[in-house]
């Protein structure tokens, strides 16, 4: 839950949201899951 968490406000301070996605979604269940990261932080 810290690293979802870190990983938010790292993408609500960031320009570039396409990045903090894909590494999010990469550190969070792998690459396949980065549809679901998306419609968990929008």
């Amino acid at each position: 839950k810290e690293m979802k968490s870190t990983l938010e406000d790292l993408y609500n301070s960031t320009e570039d949201k396409k990045v903090v996605i894909a590494v999010g979604s990469c550190a969070i269940n792998g690459p396949i899951s980065r549809q679901n990261f998306i419609s968990t932080t929008s």
